[in-house]
C-alpha cells in the first residue's frame, strides 16, 4: 500500500476524465470489459480440458465454468497468490481431481501461461531497439538482459511441460523412502506427490498441449487486447510492440506473492513505471493502472456473477 499511495496522489485524473468523456471513451472501456471477460471464458475452457480423470474423463464443461468462476474470484482478492489454492480447492473438489493431481492441473496451467506469455514477448524484444517511444529509455543492455531472460522462461516452461517426471519421479522415490516414520505433515506432502505423478503418468499424456496452447494463447490475446483498450480508453498510445512488452511485464508483476489483495501496489507503481518508460507522461501512467486495476476488480465480480446466473438459468430451463 506504500506503493499505491503515490500513484494514486500523482495521477491525473482530469486528463483521464476528459478521454473517457470523449465519444469513443466508453466504446473502449466496454470492449476492455468484453475482452477481459473473454480472458475468463478461455481460462474456463482450459480449466476443463486439464480436468481429465483416468476413466471419468473430463466433467461437463458448466462445472468448468463454475468453477472457474471461483478461481478468477480467489485470484482476484485473495492476497500472496492464494487464489492458485482456491484454484486446487475446486479441481479437487468441484471437479473430482484427487489432490495431488489438482496442484500438478494448476502448476501446469501456469507452466503454460509462462511459456505463451515469454513466448508472445521474445520477438518484440528482438526488434524492440526499433520502437522510437522505447529506444530513448532502454539501454540495448537491458534489452539483451530481457531477452535472456524470457528465453531461459520459456525454455524452462517448454522442458517441464515436455517432461514433468523430471521433478515428479525424484519427488515421489524421495518420498518413498522417508515414508516410514515421518510426521503427518510429511506423510501429506507424500502422498500429494504420489498423487500428482500418477496422473501427470496416466492422465496428462492425453491431453493435447496443442489445444491447451492455442487456449492459453487466445486468453493472453485477449488480457493483452483488454490492457490496450483501457489505455485507449484513457487516452493513452503506443506502440503495440511496446504495449505487448508492457502487458507481458505487468502480468508478471501481478503473479508477485506480495501480501495484498490480487498484489495492489506493486502492479500499479510497476505500470506506472512502465508506461512513463515508454514515454507516457507520470501523472497520466498513474491514472491509467488505476483504472486498469479498477476493472481487474469488477471483471471478476461480474464474470464470477453472470457465469453463475447463467448457469442457473440454463439448469432451470433444462428441467
Amino acid at each position: 500500500l506504500l506503493l499505491l499511495a503515490p500513484v494514486v496522489a500523482g495521477a491525473n485524473w482530469q486528463a483521464m476524465g476528459d478521454a473517457l468523456a470523449q465519444a469513443e471513451g466508453p466504446w473502449f472501456f466496454a470492449g476492455a470489459m468484453v475482452l477481459f471477460t473473454l480472458e475468463g471464458v478461455f481460462a474456463s475452457l482450459r480449466l476443463g480440458l486439464f480436468a481429465d480423470r483416468p476413466q471419468a474423463g473430463r466433467p461437463p464443461a458448466r462445472r468448468a465454468f463454475a468453477a472457474n468462476a471461483l478461481y478468477v474470484l480467489g485470484v482476484a482478492f485473495l492476497p500472496a497468490r492464494l487464489g492458485e489454492g482456491v484454484g486446487i480447492l475446486v479441481m479437487n473438489r468441484m471437479l473430482g481431481l484427487r489432490a495431488g493431481a489438482a496442484v500438478i492441473a494448476v502448476v501446469a496451467q501456469r507452466l503454460f501461461d509462462l511459456l505463451v506469455l515469454t513466448g508472445m514477448v521474445l520477438p518484440v524484444v528482438v526488434v524492440i531497439t526499433g520502437l522510437g517511444a522505447w529506444t530513448t529509455r532502454l539501454a540495448v543492455g537491458e534489452t539483451v538482459l530481457l531477452g535472456l531472460a524470457a528465453a531461459a522462461v520459456l525454455l524452462t516452461s517448454a522442458l517441464l511441460l515436455r517432461r514433468p517426471g523430471l521433478v515428479l519421479t525424484p519427488a515421489a522415490a524421495c518420498g518413498r523412502r522417508h515414508r516410514t516414520g515421518a510426521g503427518r505433515l510429511l506423510r501429506g506432502a507424500i502422498r500429494l506427490a504420489l498423487q500428482g505423478r500418477l496422473w501427470a503418468r496416466r492422465v496428462y499424456p492425453g491431453i493435447s498441449h496443442a489445444l491447451a496452447g492455442g487456449v492459453t494463447l487466445a486468453k493472453w490475446c485477449a488480457n493483452v487486447g483488454g490492457l490496450f483498450a483501457v489505455l485507449m480508453a484513457a487516452g493513452i498510445e503506443m506502440a503495440p510492440g511496446a504495449l505487448l512488452v508492457i502487458g507481458v511485464l505487468y502480468n508478471f508483476l501481478l503473479a508477485v506473492p506480495i501480501p495484498t489483495i490480487g498484489g495492489i501496489g506493486l502492479s500499479e507503481a510497476g505500470l506506472t513505471a512502465l508506461l512513463t518508460l515508454a514515454g507516457v507522461p507520470i501523472a497520466d501512467a498513474a491514472a491509467a493502472s488505476l483504472l486498469v486495476r479498477a476493472l481487474l476488480l469488477i471483471v471478476p465480480v461480474v464474470y464470477a456473477g453472470g457465469t453463475w446466473a447463467l448457469l442457473a438459468a440454463t439448469e432451470g430451463g433444462a428441467r
